[in-house]
């Protein structure tokens, strides 16, 4: 953490300071509201935020509902302020992330996630069921693709570019969670009932094993698979 001048600005001030990004630090005062200081420990930006977050390529996730400087007042969502603690743009959508190369994720009310600009602006649609922050230009997501989950990586304008499974399943066979990708629906449905015709093979190599068995046996294999 980066400290300023403690002799002046002390906790008797904030009840809670966070650490320096982009060159100001959250603090939240006795009344539970967020503001900025700089390095010298000046407030820059009022406490004035219910909830706020730290900046991310000059920008800063907000919520309210609060009066703000300049006269604005803002709802109960997020909004996006820059370093002078102006208001770039409320967000439309009842969930929001930090930006990230120039993009920042966002949720609908059908939990579906998609990406904004920094103008506000829904410029990859709300297709992927999960989503990460873009990094050397991709994101990690997950959607959906004939009733499977589709597991990859897209660019910024929503073309996936990597596929690392097209599609994938899980089965629950006796509490123990197997894993099935393969590249094809059909290749998927093929693989479950070769899992499932496996156990059962294995189920009654177990039966056929056990049936002629004493009770000293069984007690015995019973203790073994324990």
């Amino acid at each position: 953490m980066n400290y300023f001048d403690f002799k002046n600005y002390t906790m008797d001030k904030y009840e809670k300071i966070e650490d320096f990004h982009e060159g100001l630090a959250r603090v939240r005062n006795k009344n539970n509201d967020w503001g900025y200081i700089n390095k010298e420990g000046k407030l820059v930006i009022p406490c004035a935020y219910k909830d706020a977050w730290d900046f991310h390529e000059g920008l800063a996730r907000v919520r309210g509902p609060v009066w703000i400087h300049g006269g604005l007042k803002m709802e109960y969502g997020y909004s996006y302020i820059n370093k002078e603690g102006k208001v770039v743009f409320s967000c439309e959508f009842p969930y929001a992330e930090d930006f990230s190369e120039g993009l920042a994720r966002v949720r609908s009310e059908d939990k579906k996630w998609g990406y904004i600009d920094k103008n506000g602006k829904l410029v990859i649609p709300f297709n992927y069921i999960k989503a990460g922050d873009f990094h050397d230009g991709l994101a990690s997501i997950t959607t959906i693709v004939d009733g499977f989950n589709t597991v990859g990586y897209i660019d910024k304008t929503g073309k996936m570019v990597i596929n690392l499974s097209l599609h994938c399943s899980e089965l629950n066979m006796n509490n123990e969670v197997i894993k099935i990708e393969a590249s094809t629906k059909e290749e998927l449905v093929n693989k479950k009932i070769e899992v499932i015709k496996n156990i059962k093979e294995e189920l009654l190599n177990t039966l056929d094993y056990l049936e002629n068995k004493s009770k000293e046996e069984l007690d015995s294999y019973q203790k073994s698979i324990k």
